[in-house]
């Protein structure tokens, strides 16, 4: 069974400005460099974004990594995009952090399914991960993505411009309903 008070996690609406998030150790093998490229195509086709990182640094011994993609993020231009957080530690500060996001992207291509992805998941956040994990057992609110970076992102703005379009039609209809 899955140890997670539901309470916490209810779903909302995004915003325009689209909010990603991010909940891991900052070691290599989450494989952040390449979301970073994506993140840099998503500027370059003129998305508006933040994305929040949460996770401990140094992890064990990391440090360099943290500091590589720090570097990387100046090089890409993110510097205003791109936010490291220290680990959040409580889980009502998990729920908080993810209601104000709207996607939750990690392609680690080694990393297993973990709690951060169920919770927000649960939340009502939209899951970007790895066609390698197409196969998990919890597949809701999920999109997979598979290819280069530059590939990843294209599928990935046509994605977000679904969301918000699908969101504005949400919001028309139950304006429409509340009228009538």
């Amino acid at each position: 069974p899955i140890n997670s008070d539901v309470f916490f996690f209810q779903p909302h609406e995004m915003s325009k400005t689209v909010r990603f998030i991010t909940c891991c150790a900052i070691k290599k093998v989450r494989d952040l460099e390449f979301t970073l490229l994506v993140m840099k195509d998503l500027l370059s086709m003129g998305l508006l974004f933040q994305w929040n990182i949460y996770g401990e640094v140094p992890y064990l011994g990391d440090y360099n990594y943290y500091e590589r993609l720090c570097t990387i993020v100046e090089e890409l231009g993110l510097t205003k995009h791109v936010i490291f957080h220290k680990a959040l530690k409580k889980q009502s500060d998990t729920s908080k952090a993810l209601h104000n996001s709207d996607f939750y992207i990690d392609f680690s291509q080694k990393e297993t399914y973990g709690m951060a992805k169920i919770e927000a998941a649960l939340t009502g956040v939209k899951l970007i991960l790895p066609s390698i994990e197409n196969n998990c057992i919890f597949n809701h609110n999920m999109l997979f993505y598979d290819g280069t970076h530059k590939e990843v992102a294209s599928q990935i703005y046509t994605t977000i411009e679904k969301c918000m379009s699908d969101r504005k039609n949400d919001i028309a209809s139950r304006l429409s309903i509340r009228e009538d």
